[in-house]
């Protein structure tokens, strides 16, 4: 999945990234900062609210975690 991405990276450029660091930064606040909140609002409104009826509150919370855990551990992907 990630092999056809890295083929169109220009290696050459990536050692001049520092130069022009607006785009990591950006990349950066999307994937630390925003990624995992918005994970831990969709998880909690379906866990808590759509699907109350179906899980249980332990199990609600268990998924909750495995849900930031899976936004934050993408973020490290990207």
């Amino acid at each position: 999945m990630i092999y056809p991405m890295m083929m169109k990276v220009d290696f050459k450029s990536v050692k001049n990234v520092g130069k022009k660091p607006k785009g990591l930064y950006v990349t950066w606040i999307a994937n630390w900062l925003i990624k995992p909140f918005t994970m831990y609002a969709l998880a909690s409104f379906f866990l808590f609210v759509v699907f109350k009826n179906l899980v249980t509150p332990d199990l609600a919370k268990d998924y909750l975690a495995r849900a930031i855990l899976h936004g934050a551990a993408l973020a490290g992907m990207i």
